[in-house]
């Protein structure tokens, strides 16, 4: 599907169980109660140059075996989650994101997922216990040339077409280290900062 406008449905605005294929594209997702985007089972697909906004448990979550590829997305606003929610045994690529103003973490990545995090703008989102990248349980994965940023994007990208990688001059680059907060088995949060091309 693409250049589509998919707004307030309940569970989620699009979703893939079981062995579906989705291919999203140029489309705006937003304003449900609950995901916008979200895949389970093993379901596969792709996810490009959307605008994914306003909605309430994630913008995206990837979950169970699924495979597929988030990339060139603007993710913002969830109201009570996370911008991008991986986990389970997914094989995800995120790559070149900008994901910004979300109550929860940019980012958060648990189980025993694996994803390749490279080129992406993550800021830290407004919750109390919010991160840019959080890593939980048994996570690992690639993180490559992502940029960091704690406060609000400035001028905010509000609306499409965006650059292919916006580097705010105020963030921290992969290329100083990544920061990010990983929490083991014992929930003991730490600050880490990896080098660009550490695993996690």
């Amino acid at each position: 599907m693409a250049h589509n406008e998919v707004r307030g449905n309940g569970l989620c605005n699009i979703g893939a169980m079981d062995h579906a294929i989705v291919w999203c594209q140029d489309s705006s997702i937003t304003d449900s109660p609950g995901v916008g985007l979200l895949l389970l089972g093993s379901s596969s697909g792709s996810c490009r140059y959307n605008h994914i906004s306003g909605n309430a448990k994630a913008g995206v979550r990837c979950t169970g075996e699924t495979r597929v590829t988030v990339e060139h997305n603007r993710v913002h606003g969830t109201s009570r989650g996370n911008g991008i929610t991986i986990d389970g045994r997914t094989t995800v690529r995120v790559h070149k994101n900008v994901v910004d103003g979300n109550q929860g973490c940019a980012l958060s990545a648990g189980d025993r997922c694996a994803p390749t995090v490279s080129s992406n703008v993550l800021v830290c989102g407004s919750g109390p216990h919010a991160s840019a990248l959080l890593l939980s349980g048994r996570a690992g994965g690639r993180l490559r040339d992502n940029t960091v940023q704690v406060a609000p994007l400035t001028p905010a990208p509000l609306s499409p077409p965006w650059p292919h990688f916006i580097r705010p001059s105020s963030a921290w680059s992969a290329a100083a280290g990544l920061l990010v907060c990983l929490v083991g088995p014992a929930s003991e949060a730490t600050d880490q900062r990896l080098p660009p091309t550490a695993g996690v």
